[in-house]
């Protein structure tokens, strides 16, 4: 099947999909062929990856190996930044490090939108400040902001407990919220309404990610979709 659901409206793209899925428990093999890598995770559950006509690697981990092939075509993505100026010198905060991973750990090729995808600060501070804020701003590739936020944005009860020394917090970005696409993070780094440390678009330090893949579990949702944001969005009959 040669990109058969890029073809056609949404019921022709249904109808292959069923018959996709009756030829299959009938114990014959369908090979399917795409650039849309969210389809090959939903319709797949082996994967060849192949390069310059040679087999790499043959796999039942699907999106693994969709992870492996996507690595090694884009290595444009700058995950994290590391202080090693010694910039934004000050008492209150002074960020050491910035960056974008999974469970933990960094990464260096995308994210997939079903994911937990981490945001991780870490700084020294010397005196505490009740004003001081720590967050980040998020953009788009056509430079439009799509969002911001602070340590601070819940109930202060719910706030980490900074103090002096290193600290280091982290946040998620909410999944299935973003379209597929290149994305940027800015630190942002301030005394609220006193003065900015990190000021987005103007000074502040920056890393990139790509969202592909992971958009929904629905089988008429398999690409980007129009806008700038992509949630999915529950519906009941009531």
């Amino acid at each position: 099947v040669d990109e058969v659901l890029a073809v056609g409206d949404v019921e022709f793209q249904k109808k292959c999909l069923g018959k996709m899925g009756e030829v299959s428990k009938e114990g014959r093999t369908i090979l399917f062929v795409s650039h849309n890598m969210n389809a090959i995770e939903q319709l797949c559950n082996k994967a060849i990856l192949l390069k310059n006509g040679q087999l790499m690697q043959y796999s039942h981990n699907v999106q693994g190996l969709i992870h492996q092939y996507l690595k090694s075509d884009d290595q444009s993505n700058n995950l994290e930044w590391l202080n090693v100026d010694n910039q934004f010198n000050n008492q209150f905060f002074k960020p050491t490090s910035f960056s974008i991973g999974r469970n933990n750990t960094s990464t260096n090729d995308f994210f997939t939108n079903n994911e937990d995808i981490e945001v991780h600060i870490e700084g020294e501070i010397e005196e505490l400040h009740n004003a001081l804020c720590i967050g980040y701003a998020l953009f788009n590739e056509e430079n439009q902001l799509l969002y911001w936020t602070y340590h601070t944005d819940s109930k202060q009860e719910e706030w980490p407990k900074l103090q002096k020394g290193n600290n280091h917090i982290v946040s998620k970005i909410p999944q299935r919220l973003l379209n597929e696409g290149s994305y940027r993070l800015e630190l942002l780094v301030s005394l609220h309404f006193i003065n900015w440390i990190c000021e987005a678009q103007k000074n502040s330090p920056s890393i990139t990610f790509t969202i592909q893949g992971g958009l929904s579990d629905s089988p008429y949702w398999m690409v980007r979709r129009p806008g700038i944001l992509a949630p999915n969005i529950k519906w009941t009959k009531i």
